[in-house]
């Protein structure tokens, strides 16, 4: 874990510079990396696609997305309801990421943004709402759940539990779910893809 200090430009930290009333560096200061494993603890880096999937599961949440560079985590974006306030949000992000993975986030890394509920539903373009995938020996299914025209809709795609065929497979699971959308006997296909 690399942990992010702050020290007067040109100078060694001096506590003079530290607020006491809320904790703030204050004056110039210019930003120093510590990392651990200089310390003798070995640094090990989180699961960020992981981490993403996990906070899109929290109560409220509607999307996620994680920034890492260099194995570490720099911005976390959540977009949410206005069911809990961005503080608790916040927390729960906190929360999470220090059960399940065992890495403290900073809670100025997180940004929330609150959509009304009316904002989120009932789109013009299909909203993911959940990919799941459940594994059976050498065989894969994808679940794609998304959210159109205020109702949900599933599809799903099995085959070869496999790295190289998940994202087709997650593909061809998305096409299936809007099928549903569109008509269940609706013709479409995934004719290429880019990743």
């Amino acid at each position: 874990m690399i942990v992010i200090a702050l020290q007067p430009k040109g100078k060694a930290p001096a506590l003079e510079n530290l607020d006491p009333v809320d904790n703030q560096h204050k004056g110039n200061l210019a930003p120093i990396a510590v990392s651990t494993s200089a310390l003798g603890v070995t640094s090990r880096q989180v699961d960020v696609v992981a981490l993403q999937e996990k906070i899109g599961r929290i109560d409220g949440v509607e999307a996620a997305r994680v920034v890492a560079g260099n194995g570490q985590i720099e911005e976390i974006h959540v977009l949410a309801r206005r069911n809990k306030a961005p503080k608790q949000l916040v927390r729960d992000v906190q929360s999470l990421s220090q059960a399940l993975f065992g890495e403290d986030i900073d809670r100025r890394i997180v940004s929330v943004v609150q959509l009304a509920d009316s904002d989120l539903d009932g789109g013009l373009r299909p909203a993911l709402v959940d990919i799941s995938e459940t594994l059976d020996g050498s065989r894969a299914e994808i679940v794609v759940k998304l959210r159109w025209k205020d109702s949900v809709f599933s599809g799903t795609s099995g085959g070869a539990a496999s790295t190289a065929t998940r994202a087709r497979q997650i593909a061809e699971a998305t096409i299936d779910a809007v099928r549903q959308g569109i008509h269940p006997d609706a013709a479409l296909a995934v004719s290429s893809m880019v990743i």
